[in-house]
């Protein structure tokens, strides 16, 4: 099926509630078809093209902008394969309606997903304004070349403007697939040049929308005192004091839902005020007594202490190649390491919030920064209680997310209090907030055991792993992992050892466990990538020699020993046989990262490196990490070198970007991160307690060598982090002979 379709003027105001449009192409994305849901049951489009009389060209964005560029590294496909002029193209953010199809923006999949549709609809949109002009001339459509906003006759030096061409190729049809040219990278405009995002200007000058910029009339303010721990009921509250606060409303109690509660709001006390700031002191004069209920039982560190060496409980097979035990037992030698890593929070510069307005008329408007629309449309539709067709979304600019925002009990509290209260209702999270009533990413501990033969070559490895399962957070009694969480480093790890043994140790979940930036490759990336130094160092060999040594010959690896659940592998939502892991890909960044970095050569006393490599979404990373630690225990990271293999780069600068905010972000859980629970309380409340990494713990430079290549484009938002970690740890150890096991790092450095 053509995946683009020339839309009448009636059919685009049905499907998009525009104005009338000169031209418009609808762009069947794959995957975002909800066929019993909006006209066209045969074809669905989810983007929207438009080129009016003036020259004008639209582009619907379905994907949320957060600082990773998607409302402009798609576009650039689509104009470059158009030949339309950058300038006189306009972004439109979708609405969370089913018209725009699936509006996940998460997994790094964006640009991979829809790269060469996008490229078609450029280009049959080219094409059909070539085909527009020839009409308009009776010149054969070869004569007719499509050049920067305007089509030329060569023969004869006649131009058309594309604002004049709108009108008649808005009546013709959509060209076959096969009937497209599209260009080669050397004729690429925009494609793999660095591209300012479009949303900067306004972002520079205070002028971007974010979450909290949104003014609606009639608004009051909510700020809610929740239960601290999960499950938790109201036993009792005074708000005497509270209504005394100059500017406070009322004071309503919030219900919550039994756990596991999905994306459902906790139990909380919402004081709602003319201000934000009323709503907060009003919230600090509440006398609240809370029911913790089995939660209060919680303690992270001790629970992470029983998990111990993982010697014990339920175990799930999920790999088994050779005969790992028999390796061990006939070993000269074995390595043996544990790793851990608590529980962390997002720590994104932007607090959730969220305006609802629940209107006499049982519909409701939603203005919010939330990194899947669509989910929050249909979430919000439950909480209030209406047909999610009765439910609109202005989905904002997010000031960072990193996870948290795909979590959306703060839209829900937005929206039953707007039902309750029935006018609009803004709930602002404050810093405290954010840290204390998080989705926590799962704390972990896993254990590696290597055997070596007398020529201290690896001749088995023995991996087991306990940590919390994010669908525990929707689902009771959610124990283990499944493949597509696995398959994150752990039954994928790529490396040629002949007997291979993986096993995952059953959890209990007492917290809400939620999405961070590049999920459970942290953990793997960490324990694997810090395992593999230790080897090397056992094996007497260069880190890097030692990897590409076991990473072995050239192949695409094919899982031997994997044990799945359900059909198929995972792969990040995409066939093996399109994306196959290429262990040569991989090879090849380790390889550029050292040549880059200067691995090898003579350091100063006090300076280090460590390396690491992993591929995650697809996208295959190394990354070489500097450190300095001077005799009084000062700790410094001066440079940080990544190679990456993400296929065809769109915009090569904001894949920089990804790359070196990555690295500060890596660095700040590395570093600090660490979230403990306490009788099933969050101890820590803000960035006193729970730091991030200032200017003087930043790394100090951040290189970006990508290798673009003509693959296929893969993701870049969340690569950047999985072997950051370890890279640095080794380069500790490396420095100060301190081997990092647990994070964070805290004080574990010593010079």
């Amino acid at each position: 099926m053509n995946t683009v379709r020339n839309l009448s003027r009636r059919d685009f105001i049905k499907l998009s509630g525009a104005g009338a449009a000169a031209f418009v192409i609808g762009v069947q994305l794959p995957g975002c078809s909800r066929p019993n849901e909006i006209p066209f049951a045969e074809f669905m489009p989810n983007v929207f093209i438009t080129l009016d009389s003036s020259g004008a060209v639209t582009i619907i964005a379905n994907r949320a902008e957060m600082g990773q560029g998607i409302r402009t590294g798609l576009p650039m496909v689509v104009a470059d394969e158009m030949e339309a002029d950058w300038a006189r193209v306009a972004i439109e953010q979708s609405d969370g309606t089913p018209k725009y199809g699936n509006q996940a923006t998460d997994g790094s999949k964006s640009v991979r997903m829809y790269y060469s549709v996008m490229r078609e609809a450029g280009a049959s949109c080219r094409l059909m304004l070539e085909q527009a002009a020839a009409g308009i001339w009776g010149a054969e459509v070869s004569e007719c070349k499509a050049e920067f906003h305007e089509v030329k006759h060569h023969p004869t030096g006649r131009v058309l403007g594309y604002g004049e061409l709108a009108n008649a190729a808005s009546s013709l049809p959509v060209p076959p697939p096969e009937s497209l040219t599209l260009k080669r990278p050397d004729e690429f405009r925009y494609i793999g040049k660095d591209r300012a995002l479009v949303d900067l200007p306004d972002i520079i000058r205070g002028k971007a929308l974010y979450g909290a910029d949104y003014l609606v009339p009639g608004m009051v303010y909510a700020v809610i005192a929740r239960s601290p721990v999960v499950g938790g009921k109201l036993k009792s509250v005074d708000d005497t004091e509270a209504r005394k606060v100059a500017g406070v409303i009322d004071v309503v109690h919030l219900e919550g839902p039994q756990v596991p509660a999905g994306f459902m709001n906790k139990e909380g006390i919402a004081v709602i005020a003319e201000s934000t700031w009323a709503a907060i002191r009003g919230r600090d004069s509440l006398d609240v007594e809370w029911d913790d209920g089995p939660g209060a039982s919680y303690n992270s560190r001790s629970f992470m202490d029983d998990l111990g060496d993982l010697s014990s409980g339920d175990v799930r097979l999920v790999r088994n190649l050779g005969d790992a035990d028999t390796a061990w037992k006939s070993a000269s030698h074995t390595v043996s390491g544990r790793y851990r890593i608590p529980h962390i929070t997002h720590a994104a510069m932007e607090p959730l919030v969220a305006t609802a307005h629940y209107e006499a008329d049982g519909t409701l408007k939603l203005w919010a920064p939330v990194q899947y629309a669509d989910m929050a449309r249909d979430v919000a539709a439950q909480a209030a209680e209406i047909e999610p067709d009765k439910v609109t979304i202005l989905q904002t600019l997010i000031g960072g997310a990193f996870g948290r925002k795909a979590q959306m009990d703060f839209v829900v509290e937005a929206v039953k209090l707007s039902r309750m209260l029935g006018k609009p209702v803004r709930v602002q999270w404050t810093r405290e907030d954010d840290v204390k009533h998080g989705y926590y990413p799962a704390l972990s501990v896993q254990k590696l055991d290597a055997s070596l033969d007398g020529a201290r070559r690896v001749t088995g490895l023995r991996h087991r792993l306990a940590t919390n399962s994010i669908v525990s957070t929707f689902v009771p009694d959610i124990r283990f992992l499944g493949d597509d969480f696995l398959n994150q480093g752990i039954i994928d790890m790529p490396l040629a050892i002949p007997h291979v043994r993986v096993e995952n140790v059953a959890t209990e979940t007492f917290v809400r466990i939620g999405w961070c930036r590049s999920v459970y490759n942290v953990y793997s990336a960490f324990s694997i990538g810090s395992f593999l130094d230790e080897l090397a160092i056992a094996r007497g060999l260069d880190p890097i020699d030692n990897f590409i040594e076991l990473l072995g010959p050239d192949r695409n690896f094919d899982y031997p020993g994997v044990i799945l659940e359900g059909d198929g592998v995972p792969n990040y939502d995409e066939s093996v046989e399109v994306f196959p892991f290429e262990t040569g890909r991989l090879r090849r960044v380790v390889e550029l990262v050292r040549d880059k970095s200067g691995w090898g050569e003579v350091r100063s006393a006090g300076r280090s490196l460590g390396f690491a490599a992993h591929r995650s979404f697809l996208t295959y990373v190394a990354c070489v990490v500097e450190v300095t630690v001077d005799a009084k225990g000062n700790f410094a990271i001066p440079r940080v070198d990544y190679a990456v293999d993400c296929g065809t780069v769109i915009n090569p600068d904001q894949v920089k970007a990804q790359f070196q905010g990555g690295a500060t972000f890596a660095a700040s859980h590395a570093l600090y991160g660490e979230v403990t629970i306490s009788g099933g309380r969050t101890e820590q409340s803000n960035f006193h307690d729970y730091r991030v990494a200032r200017m003087g713990a930043a790394p100090r430079e951040v290189f970006v060598h990508l290798i673009g290549d003509g693959e296929k484009p893969t993701g870049v938002g969340e690569p950047p982090v999985p072997p950051f970690t370890p890279a640095l740890c080794n380069a500790i150890f490396s420095a100060t002979g301190t081997r990092i096991r647990d994070l964070p790092v805290g004080d574990q450095i010593k010079a």
